[in-house]
């Protein structure tokens, strides 16, 4: 066998924790439940059985296995969030785009896209002066100081179309951490 004492355990935290980003819920458990047997049975004193030496090892046995678990409702619980947060986004009613700090686009829905006339792919990484008029680095950085004293702002802006037209529209921009930025835009022409 093996002789990796005093810390076998430490070998099969990755497993625990892939298992579940990959697999989901169930797989995490299984996964971890798995490498508990195995660590027990193979890994520790006396072994190839399940019986025990050291008192503690019951401890060591639970203490994986239940941030195995933890690691599994953990993956599930953010990728429930993760996939609400994009049904809210993709599916909007208005236009919605999430501006890093560089000014440069990281995400656009559906319906900003089609507002400016584009699809969501030919958006990302443009930098939000190419997309709407009179929006100058200077204007851009008089926004991100306004942004900075306020949790949100609304702005009228001109929205450039693919069709060469103007569309106006309202913004409301909203600061996130790490000084990226989250705008709401509406359509205002009607």
């Amino acid at each position: 066998p093996l002789q990796l004492m005093p810390y076998p355990w430490l070998l099969f935290y990755p497993t625990a924790f892939f298992s579940s980003l990959l697999a989901g819920l169930w797989g995490g458990i299984g996964a971890t439940v798995i490498s508990s047997v195995v660590v027990w049975y193979f890994l520790l004193p006396p072994y190839f059985s399940l019986a025990s030496e050291k008192p503690g090892a019951w401890l060591a046995v639970l203490i994986f296995t239940g941030t195995g678990i933890a690691f599994s409702i953990f993956q599930q619980a953010l990728r429930k969030n993760y996939e609400q947060y994009h049904m809210l986004f993709d599916h909007a009613g208005e236009g919605i785009i999430r501006v890093t700090a560089q000014g440069k686009l990281a995400d656009a829905n559906a319906r900003f896209a089609a507002m400016a006339g584009r699809t969501p792919g030919e958006l990302i990484g443009r930098h939000v002066a190419e997309l709407f008029a009179g929006l100058a680095p200077e204007v851009c950085r008089e926004t991100a100081l306004q942004l900075a004293a306020a949790d949100s702002i609304i702005k009228e802006e001109q929205l450039h179309c693919t069709d060469g037209t103007l569309l106006p529209v309202m913004v409301t921009i909203t600061l996130l951490r790490g000084g990226e930025s989250l705008a709401v835009v509406r359509d205002i022409s009607a």
